[in-house]
This record gives structure tokens, sequence and C-alpha cells, in this order.
């Protein structure tokens, strides 16, 4: 099993405990997933106010969207009482979803139990969510920056000067060498 991408809330090793424990409670009833080992998960962060999903039949394949931010389900009255409602939510879509991965339609072999979801989420570790980048003090960036452009162009202004002092050699010789008349391209 590998996640494939993850632009939820929650790191990517706490989904991949999310995925392996739901995987093995299935397991105890349906046995293993036969498509467990090429298994891409993808997990996404959604503006929608529930956990959503998609998985084919039989597949190798599912997409498990987790609401991003509050969404006010955590502090409003729930069916369950968890402090993260958005956990239960999804640990309840990726068993369903694996259902299907399991071949079963809509309706046929059923959702777990709130029971079963409850145990799930208390054997697993302590929620963990991506902790936002710091934003980095741009001033030292644009500083190596402007040093590199001063010494670009202090290259570019002694190349100038080489050029200009080059031809000005070469109009000297050409003075010495050939008399001002025929310079100016008076003919004789």
């Amino acid at each position: 099993m590998k996640i494939t991408k993850n632009t939820s809330v929650y790191t990517t090793t706490y989904l991949r405990s999310v995925v392996c424990a739901v995987h093995n409670l299935l397991k105890k009833t349906e046995g293993p997933l036969k498509t467990w080992k090429r298994l891409e998960v993808q997990f996404g962060g959604t503006d929608k106010g529930y956990c959503t999903g998609h998985a084919y039949l039989h597949g190798r394949y599912t997409k498990i969207g987790i609401p991003n931010g509050d969404w006010g389900r955590e502090t409003a009255p729930r069916r369950c009482r968890h402090k993260d409602g958005r956990l239960i939510d999804a640990v309840g879509t990726v068993y369903h979803e694996f259902m299907h991965l399991y071949g079963y339609h809509h309706g046929v072999g059923g959702d777990a139990t709130k029971e079963e979801i409850h145990q799930l989420i208390e054997s697993l570790p302590e929620p963990k969510l991506k902790q936002k980048p710091k934003a980095k003090d741009p001033v030292p960036e644009r500083y190596k920056r402007m040093l590199a452009r001063q010494k670009k162009w202090a290259s570019t202004e002694k190349r100038a000067k080489s050029a200009l002092a080059k031809v000005a050699k070469e109009i000297r010789t050409y003075e010495k060498r050939h008399a001002p008349s025929r310079l100016a391209g008076e003919a004789s």
C-alpha cells in the first residue's frame, strides 16, 4: 500500500496507520485485500463539510477527501462524542471505500458500526496534524541575490572596459598605419 498524495490536514504517517488499522480490521472477516501490495491511496483536503471518497470494485486505487480546517462539526453535538469529528468521518470513509475494494456494492456487506470505529480510533496513536511551515525571512535571500547581481554586473563592466581598451588600441594602430585621408574614405 502506498499513499501517493496527501493534501489533507493530517500527516502521511498518521494516515498510513489509519489505513493499515482499517485493513487489519477487515482482514479478520474478509481476509487480506488482494490488491494490498499495489494499492494506491490519495488523501485530499476538501471544502465540503464532510468526508468523501471514491474506489472501484476490486480496484487498486482509492481517493479520500477530508475537510480542511474547522468545519463546525468538532464543536457541534455529533453522532458520537470524539474530540475530532473529522477523524471519525475519515475512518468511516476509509472503511467504506475499502469495502468497495473488497468487491461490495452499496448496501451489501455494510459499513463499520460506531463501536468498531471507536475501538479502531482508540487503538490508533494521537492524531497528528501537519505543521504549517514557518515563513522564511526574505531579507537574507534577497541580499544574496543582490550581491550576485552586483558581481555579474561588475564582471560585465570589466569585460566592457577590456573591450573598449582593445578597440581603442586597434584604432590607434590603424591611425598610425594609414593616412588620415584614407581613413576618412576619400579616394586617392
